[in-house]
């Protein structure tokens, strides 16, 4: 038994052995096939874990040896792409890493998204983890998005370090990763160009001076990492942009285009001139460095770089195009030729036009200082000399593709001048072919609508110059510009002659008109030449030509018919005007010229015809103004060469309501011309008594008496100079009457004379007067007194006494004495009638107001003016005189009636007094909102900004009032539109002001700012701020205020009611808002007061920081010593207290609002809420009770604020019992809330 137990241990032991042999073996082959370690790479989405050993971690991503199938491999993580890591073997540095792509990849996701906003924050995070750090697609990303989300967020300038960062890892090598999100590429495309070093979203003028400022701060520190290209670009860049503190300092010493780079405040250190860098880099700096350079003061230093960078530009991307056009637009703008300022001002409006998407920086930045280069004056050198070279020649045209966009932009905003600046441009860089003959002819139709509308003549004469050179450089297409010109011309020539026929002007320059219209016969002969065979060719191509291309020759054609029409339209004119003068200067050819002027006349009437009869000539026609105008031509042409039954004949014709109404309108004067012309004196006055009065009495008077005066001896010339001069003296035409020339000897002959000679003697007086010599000036009065004795007596005709009358008026206003004056005006004015008779009575007015001026406090004066005002309005209502009456009469009146309003704005008002009329209507209307209140008040606010829509404010101090208005009554109505636009006029406005008013630099340092208008103007911008709702930026301009001014308050105010208007202001708002306000009171007011303790209150029972708690307690103490019983400020008080745990003063003051406010009363509802609030807290079934006595009392808990605390209240506090309500063990309070 022993031996077999021996035997069977044995047996036993030496299978145990075998078995751990196995296990042991086993186990080996298990470790040889694992590695020592594992650590798991978690990764995002569905991808599964990876296992194996970290190799190394970094800025790149982690590293990790895996095997698979018996195979060792390193397999790299980006860490956007890591969840999570774990094992012993992780690096410390891991966790970091991690970190910063989770942040990284959290920033991607709300990317992707669209949720630029929140996104910012953890790329920011990510960023600062990868920026300096070794090359990584990671660090590419970071970079690259971050700065698009800063740039998103309104932080350019700081988007500029993670920019460059992003190239600088670009330039080493990194590729950013493939992304199916379009906004991830979007981004990185914007900051990233490896063909141009710098961010392609961020151009160096897209910044003002604050933010470039800032930027330059940004890349002071930037380190390449040894990259010298990037280096030298990022410096080329900081000293690219424009820190000076002038809108534009082209042509201003100083400006930081003249110093080197490395003399730049914040400017990175520029590489050494020895170092070496790539060819990107070297084309870059050069751009920059041109850009620049395009501030210099130095006009050559600035041509210079100007086309430098033309021709950089064209190696460079094409997003690089924006960039050289806006700089050349700035050197351009604030260049002093006018042409290449207009240039500039173009391009500038074409980053506006078409860049907005894919530049939107640099369109705002141009947006912005378009305005302020059109408004202010540039000094310094022009470059025009400098740039005329071809090799030297920059960019100063629009790119093709966006022409028409451009120009398009431009007309939309009425800018005439910068559209033909802008196809000037175009035409220079045109080709000769069909694109420049509809160039030329697009500009020419331009020029000549722009040169028919400008009445300035300066800058009349300056595109008459513009148009001259168009004309001489390209014939072909231009022949409307050239109808215009000549137009022109024939105007100018016109005018002389008509002169000559109201008896002004030389015989040296009507000869000169004569020979003008002379030259402008044979320019409009050939004109019409060149037109008709032009018009021939067009439609003989219209004829091979089908569809559209025909349409568009068949519509040149009719163009070109037209352009032959008017050229001899004016060659007819030009020749009447011609001979007219030729026979007043006694020339011998007159006869053969006016003949000639007939035969042209006859073929615009009936063409192929040089001799046409009345009876011949086609009635209908004559609603044509060019054939009507042909009519009248042929009529006083007649009246040269042919006899006086034939010109009437001709005039006969155009006697009918069918007539054109611009010729039918000064027909009266026309024939009173021919009359004069043909010799018939006595006719003309028989027509002067008969037609005097109509609206042409004035033009027929002046030329009768000119004709008169210049033939005195001629039959009738006494009594018809006697009848003009009294017509022009009555309506008060003086200076035209002392312009006349007179011959020898027509001064003293009969009544008209003697009044013509006291005419010219009150002239001389108002000279003599003017030129401080009061001794002369008192003689020549009493000669024009003498001189108007002799026209007045029994045996003078009446108009000659009336304007004897009228004229004595003027006498007696010049020597000083306004109310005679204003006697013998009202005296002349009985013997008129119609707009005569006003006319003199409203001189009467103004005399009797200047008598009212000289003696102040003076109530009849005023009480006669309004007498006569009146009796103009009633008695001559459809005058003139009578929109002037109605004009004083709202000037005068605090609340003027809206009858006179409505009168002063109606269509039926002359042209010539709308203007006048439709302000008077506006300062009326401005008068009634000031003076009433409520609905009245928003009505007339409402009309005034109505009616004002379509008037442009003037440019003088008086449009500034206007605007002001404007933008008072807007806020008032809360017009928001209309007051930003208002506000922007106006600021606009200051800055013109400002640069004007500022002294040359050696005197000032800054711009003249007018400190009264400003002040003004940041309490409009909190307003408008208010009503938009942007209280923050309301607060900001608020903070610009001087507390106490006037201004101040009524930004504060406004401000405050808005607060109060808006439930949602949180109470740091409504703090800091009734802070601000209290801040410029000298008592605070209750509304504020009380709104800064509450917010206080709910700031302290919410936990959160105070914004000045001793403050608002100064404030509601200093407000209750002034109304010690306002319940609203005992209200807030106990408020206050409450949540300051003074339970105590609590409860006195809420004693003294129940004690002085009746039960049922709302006041009494909210203390007694307090009060109830207060107990619960306490003692819940006493405030039950509490609360039913108020139901009791109060008969609810009424409808105001307190009714919704009183209800929370009823639902949490205990409910009453069946038998009846909790009542409180202890004492009840009465209803005025005592102990009983």
């Amino acid at each position: 038994m022993t031996q077999w137990n021996a035997r069977r241990a044995e047996k036993l032991c030496g299978t145990l052995q075998a078995r751990c042999m196995a296990v042991s073996l086993v186990m080996a082959l298990v470790m040889c096939a694992a590695p020592l370690r594992a650590d798991v790479v978690e990764l995002r989405g569905s991808a599964p874990a990876l296992e194996g050993e970290i190799v190394s971690v970094g800025p790149a991503g982690i590293v990790l040896r895996t095997q698979r199938g018996g195979l060792e491999q390193q397999q790299s993580v980006a860490w956007s792409d890591v969840r999570d890591v774990r094992g012993a073997g992780v690096p410390k540095a891991a966790a970091q890493w991690r970190t910063a792509g989770e942040e990284l990849w959290r920033g991607r996701i709300r990317v992707a998204r669209g949720d630029w906003m929140f996104a910012l924050d953890p790329l920011q995070r990510a960023f600062r983890a990868w920026d300096g750090a070794a090359p990584s697609a990671d660090g590419l990303a970071a970079a690259a998005v971050c700065a698009e989300a800063l740039r998103r967020a309104g932080r350019a300038e700081e988007s500029l370090r993670a920019s460059f960062e992003a190239i600088r890892l670009a330039r080493a090598g990194v590729v950013a990763r493939e992304s199916s999100d379009a906004r991830i590429q979007e981004a990185v495309s914007r900051a990233v160009d490896v063909r141009m070093p710098v961010p392609p979203a961020l151009a160096p003028g897209a910044f003002d001076v604050p933010a470039a400022i800032r930027a330059r701060a940004v890349l002071a520190n930037f380190d390449a990492h040894g990259d010298a290209g990037l280096a030298a670009v990022v410096a080329a860049y900081a000293a690219a942009l424009d820190v000076s503190p002038r809108v534009a300092g082209v042509g201003e010493q100083g400006a930081n285009g003249d110093r080197p780079a490395d003399a730049e405040p914040n400017v990175p250190a520029a590489a050494a001139s020895s170092t070496k860098i790539d060819a990107a880099a070297k084309a870059t700096t050069t751009a920059l460095e041109a850009m620049r350079d395009t501030r210099s003061a130095d006009p050559k230093r600035r041509a210079a770089a100007l086309a430098t960078l033309a021709r950089v530009r064209r190696s460079l991307p094409i997003w690089f195009e924006p960039w050289a056009r806006f700089a050349t637009g700035v050197a351009f703008a604030s260049d002093t030729d006018q042409t290449i300022h207009d240039r500039g001002l173009v391009l500038l409006s074409s980053l506006v036009a078409c860049d907005s998407l894919n530049q939107p920086l640099l369109a705002a930045r141009a947006a912005a200082l378009l305005p302020q280069f059109a408004a202010r004056a540039v000094n310094g050198t022009s470059i025009a000399p400098l740039i005329s070279a071809p090799q030297s020649r920059p960019d100063s045209a629009v790119p093709k593709d966006i022409s028409d966009a451009t120009c398009a932009w431009l007309e939309a905003r009425g800018s005439t001048d910068l559209v033909i600046a802008h196809l000037e441009a175009q035409l220079d860089n045109e080709p000769e072919g069909d694109g420049r003959f509809t160039l030329v002819s697009r500009l020419a139709s331009i020029m000549a609508a722009r040169l028919e509308r400008e009445d300035d003549e300066s800058r009349r004469n300056a595109l008459m110059a513009r148009a001259m050179s168009l004309v001489k450089r390209f014939d072909a297409g231009s022949e409307p510009l050239r109808l215009v010109i000549l137009r022109a011309q024939h105007r100018a020539a016109q005018r002389t002659a008509e002169d000559r026929r109201a008896g002004r002007g030389t015989d040296a320059e009507c000869e000169e008109a004569r020979q003008q219209f002379e030259s402008l016969i044979r320019e409009f002969t050939v004109l019409a030449g060149r037109a008709d065979r032009a018009k021939t060719l067009t439609s003989r191509d219209a004829s091979t030509q089908v569809g559209i291309a025909a349409e568009q020759l068949v519509a040149r054609a009719a163009r070109e018919e037209e352009t032959t029409r008017n050229a001899q339209f004016f060659r007819a004119w030009a020749g009447y005007y011609s001979a007219w003068l030729a026979r007043e200067l006694g020339h011998p050819d007159w006869r053969e010229r006016g003949q000639q002027s007939m035969g042209w006349f006859a073929n615009l009437i009936e063409p192929g015809k040089v001799a046409i009869d009345p009876s011949e000539v086609s009635v209908d026609l004559r609603s044509n103004e060019g054939f009507a105008s042909s009519i009248l031509g042929t009529a006083l042409a007649s009246s040269l060469v042919q006899t006086g039954a034939t010109a009437d004949a001709w005039f006969a014709l155009l006697a009918s309501p069918g007539t054109h109404g611009s010729v039918r309108a000064k027909l009266s004067a026309w024939r009173i011309a021919s009359y004069l012309d043909r010799g018939e004196l006595e006719t003309a006055l028989a027509f002067l008594r008969s037609e005097g009065d109509g609206p042409q009495g004035v033009a027929m008077a002046l030329i009768a008496a000119a004709r008169a005066g210049r033939h005195p001896d001629a039959p009738g010339a006494a009594e018809l100079l006697t009848e003009a001069v009294g017509r022009l003296v009555a309506a008060g035409k003086l200076r035209e009457l002392s312009l006349i020339s007179l011959a020898p000897g027509a001064e003293e002959a009969g009544s008209g004379a003697k009044l013509f000679a006291a005419v010219r003697a009150a002239a001389e007086a108002n000279r003599l007067k003017e030129e401080g010599k009061t001794d002369e000036a008192a003689a020549a009065w009493q000669r024009a007194a003498d001189r108007i004795a002799g026209a007045i007596g029994p045996d003078v005709p009446p108009a000659v006494a009336a304007g004897a009358r009228s004229l004595n008026g003027y006498v007696l206003r010049g020597a000083g004495r306004p109310a005679e004056a204003a006697d013998a005006f009202l005296q002349a004015a009985k013997e008129m009638q119609g707009d005569r008779a006003g006319d003199t009575r409203w001189l009467a007015v103004l005399c009797l107001d200047e008598a009212a001026r000289l003696a102040v406090g003076n109530p009849a004066a005023a009480a006669r003016i309004a007498t006569i005002v009146d009796g103009i309005i009633t008695e001559l209502p459809d005058t003139s005189a009578a929109v002037r009456a109605r004009a004083w009469r709202v000037l005068h009146t605090d609340v003027p009636s809206t009858a006179d309003i409505d009168a002063l704005l109606s269509d039926t008002v002359a042209v010539e007094l709308a203007p006048a009329a439709r302000r008077a209507a506006l300062d009326g209307l401005y008068r009634r909102f000031r003076a009433l209140a409520g609905d009245e008040r928003r009505v007339a606010a409402r009309r005034a900004l109505a009616a004002g829509d379509d008037v442009a404010a003037g440019g003088s101090e008086e449009g500034t009032l206007e605007l002001r208005r404007r933008l008072e009554m807007a806020i008032t109505l809360d017009d928001r539109m209309r007051a930003a636009d208002a506000l922007t006029a106006l600021e606009t406005r200051l800055l013109a002001d400002s640069a004007a008013l500022t002294p040359p630099p050696s005197t000032a340092s800054g711009p003249v700012v007018d400190t009264a208008l400003a002040a003004e103007l940041t309490a409009r911008r909190a307003q408008i701020a208010a009503l938009d709702g942007r209280l923050d930026d309301a607060r900001a301009a608020l903070s610009l205020l001087e507390p106490g001014s006037p201004w101040g308050r009524v930004a504060a105010q406004s401000l405050l009611g808005t607060v109060l208007r808006n439930p949602t202001c949180g109470p740091e708002i409504r703090a800091a808002v009734a802070k601000a306000v209290i801040s410029g009171q000298e008592t605070p007011g209750a509304t504020e007061a009380a709104m800064w303790m509450r917010a206080e209150a709910e700031l302290l029972r919410e936990g959160k920081p105070s914004v000045d708690r001793v403050g608002s307690e100064r404030a509601g103490s200093a407000a209750l010593a002034s109304a010690p019983k306002s319940a609203l400020l005992l209200l807030a008080s106990a408020d206050m207290r409450v949540a300051s745990g003074d339970a105590s003063g609590a409860a006195a003051l809420l004693q003294q609002v129940l004690s002085a406010n009746a039960a049922g009363t709302e006041p009494w509802f909210e203390a007694k809420a307090m009060q109830i609030e207060s107990v619960a807290a306490t003692d819940p079934a006493r405030a039950r009770s509490l609360l039913e006595q108020v139901r009791q009392l109060g008969n609810g808990f009424g409808d105001g604020a307190a009714a919704a605390r009183l209800a929370s209240l009823d639902g949490r506090l205990p409910k009453p019992t069946v038998d009846g309500p909790v009542r409180a063990p202890v004492k009840a309070t009465s209803a005025s809330g005592g102990l009983r």
